[in-house]
């Protein structure tokens, strides 16, 4: 079972043997049962047209799957881009000032401590002779004496190519936290480099524009050429600094030798993989959702402004089935919730749809629950009739073909009867594979 499969194990259903016929009364059949054997002889013919349009369906929900995972990358890269681009202009602003190109640390550019007042990612803007003396730091204060900071990496850079630059990450020797040097020119005269404006960016606070969009599991980040991460979505603190140039996804994204790619990260969970190079810089962004969401479009409900709870039961052994054909009901019953309460005008909380699965003796047992208006006892007696429908353009097949799938794998589907809550709850249980 791959990681991250708390449910379904790689198999295929046996869809021959999943409906039997009747056995007929002696005597002759009643009308029930003559009408049972010709919903069951029309089981077959369903299920195989089911399988065409899974199969049919399938490629293109990959590719679209694999195209938004793309463009997250590419919208992590363009914002990164764009906020190192805001650095370095303002470091070239701050650059072109008389008291700042003095490089006097007795007549410090007092906007140099309100621009570090506005901007609170940054943990300090200072500047810097070529020699690797502190001038002017609103840390420091005005009478404090000239510190030596040595020749960090970007100030090598900057005396060398007398341009903006990025320099590796660090702890901050005021802030102790993980830091990463924005520099820009400070030049003469004659255009040599005589220093340097020096803007001391938060890496903790550096957090992927698509991190509040990212489905659950799915993660986002920023490594630099070195394999050293410089931002993420998840655990920010403790995987800032953090080498992982011995990850096979880290080497492929290095080594260029693909931008899209199925394979496990550095917490051993297998997603989809993006990445985009950050122009101007050695950095890359990453994101990656989970192989399975991202096949089968779950995960873009989340960007409906509905939020999906997943409860998982710890230690839930897997069922035998088609993956793609479960992952397909999951798909409908949230999307039936999802459709419902957009048209009920309900308004998003946390959550709005809770999917919880757990051991019901040897089954497995996943509840679908949204917060809609319910369904009508009268209604809810013919949700499973092929073509009956609630829904304006619908075809009335979702709901009779999810449970025609989860009774070929041996299992149910049924509706919940409803409680004090409001909305609308299904169930649907799995045998646990051998």
């Amino acid at each position: 079972m791959k990681s991250g499969d708390h449910l379904i194990a790689c198999g295929a259903a046996d869809h021959g043997t999943a409906y039997r016929s009747p056995t007929p009364r002696t005597g002759g059949a009643s009308l029930p049962a003559l009408l049972a054997l010709l919903v069951s002889s029309a089981a077959l013919p369903l299920l195989l047209l089911l399988a065409y349009h899974f199969v049919r369906e399938a490629q293109v929900e990959r590719n679209t799957g694999n195209e938004r995972v793309k463009t997250l990358a590419a919208i992590t890269a363009t914002d990164a881009a764009a906020a190192l681009g805001e650095a370095e202009r303002l470091g070239r602003s701050l650059a072109d000032r008389p008291l700042v190109r003095s490089l006097d640390p007795a007549r410090c550019d007092p906007l140099i401590a309100e621009q570090l007042k506005l901007n609170r990612h940054f943990a300090n803007i200072a500047t810097v002779d070529a020699h690797g003396n502190s001038m002017c730091s609103p840390l420091q204060g005005s009478d404090a004496p000239v510190v030596g900071i040595g020749q960090p990496d970007w100030l090598a850079n900057i005396k060398t190519g007398n341009r903006f630059t990025i320099g590796s990450p660090q702890r901050g020797v005021h802030s102790g936290r993980w830091i990463a040097v924005a520099a820009y020119p400070i030049r003469d005269a004659q255009g040599a480099v005589a220093g340097a404006v020096e803007i001391v960016i938060l890496l903790g606070a550096f957090r992927p524009v698509v991190s509040a969009s990212l489905p659950p599991g799915g993660v986002a980040g920023i490594i630099d050429s070195g394999g050293m991460v410089i931002a993420g979505s998840e655990q920010a603190e403790q995987m800032i600094g953090r080498k992982i140039e011995d990850n096979p996804l880290c080497r492929m994204i290095l080594e260029g030798r693909a931008d899209l790619a199925v394979m496990r990260g550095v917490d051993g969970i297998e997603r989809v993989w993006a990445a985009r190079p950050i122009p101007n810089t050695s950095w890359f962004a990453t994101v990656g959702i989970l192989a399975e969401l991202a096949s089968a479009g779950v995960w873009a409900m989340t960007w409906r402004n509905l939020f999906i709870g997943l409860f998982l039961e710890d230690g839930l052994r897997p069922v035998m089935g088609n993956r793609l054909q479960i992952v397909k009901v999951l798909h409908n019953l949230v999307n039936n919730g999802v459709e419902a309460m957009h048209a009920a005008g309900v308004a998003a909380g946390e959550p709005v749809i809770s999917v919880r699965a757990a051991a019901a003796g040897d089954m497995a047992e996943v509840r679908v629950r949204d917060r809609g208006p319910g369904i009508s006892e009268t209604l809810a007696s013919r949700l499973f009739e092929p073509f009956f429908t609630t829904k304006p353009g619908g075809l009335g097949l979702g709901l009779p073909i999810s449970r025609a799938v989860v009774r070929a794998h041996g299992g149910e589907l049924w509706r919940e009867p409803p409680g004090e809550a409001p909305g609308s709850e299904f169930h649907f249980i799995l045998p646990f594979a051998p």
